[in-house]
């Protein structure tokens, strides 16, 4: 029951995976964040409603100028803290930073504590209030199709829709053509499709895999 309502993005037992629990699951925990928004976070603007509709919302130069400025510089600090021979295995320098640290960096702690994004997290969540705790700066390649393959995170995959609100703030510009990730609008609904792809992923003999992707299981008809 514990893992039910973790933020694990499957379930490990292949009994209930067969049972369709992941559907279940999604049923209760996507209702719930419903609830919790009509009580404590509706949506009051374009943005909030765009998010709470597509699933995602693109900010351009999110900061202003000068407090971007700080925090590229503090993101550049960060970043060399890190040698070359501490990259992972796919060319990542990333280092986390939280609790106390933060005192250290101000621009990090102003955006961790920025009203508009804690009001967009609360929006999606349906939340009252949040505490943002921590960071994870990544000096990350992009653009070629050997970086993309390096992290699993650019496969096709769909993250649970509750209890996962991300948020990504390029240091760089990112175009729409050359951009880092693809993202499909409107996948976090719970809708039939949604809930059919749950029941028919749910049943394969590899749902259980923690790197569980898309890509890796195209010969399976259901997708």
């Amino acid at each position: 029951m514990k893992e039910f309502f973790s933020k694990k993005h499957y379930l490990s037992s292949t009994v209930l995976n067969n049972l369709g629990a992941p559907v279940l699951r999604n049923i209760l925990t996507n209702s719930i964040i419903h609830l919790r928004r009509y009580k404590n976070c509706k949506p009051k603007n374009d943005l909030e409603i765009k998010l709470i509709e597509d699933g995602i919302i693109v900010i351009p130069n999110f900061l202003p100028a000068e407090e971007f400025k700080y925090l590229r510089e503090e993101f550049d600090t960060l970043i060399s803290k890190k040698k070359d021979e501490d990259r992972s295995p796919t060319g990542v320098k990333s280092i986390g930073i939280k609790g106390d640290y933060f005192d250290e960096f101000p621009a990090m702690n102003k955006l961790k504590n920025n009203k508009e994004l804690n009001r967009l997290i609360c929006v999606g969540e349906g939340l009252r209030k949040v505490d943002i705790q921590s960071f994870e700066i990544e000096n990350t390649k992009f653009g070629s199709t050997e970086n993309q393959r390096q992290d699993r995170n650019n496969f096709f995959h769909a993250d649970v829709h509750f209890h996962s609100h991300k948020v990504l703030y390029y240091m760089n510009d990112v175009t729409e053509e050359h951009g880092p990730f693809t993202y499909l609008k409107k996948t976090h609904k719970n809708n039939f499709a949604r809930l059919l792809y749950e029941f028919r992923r749910a049943r394969l003999s590899n749902a259980t895999d923690r790197t569980w992707r898309i890509e890796e299981n195209l010969e399976n008809n259901f997708l």
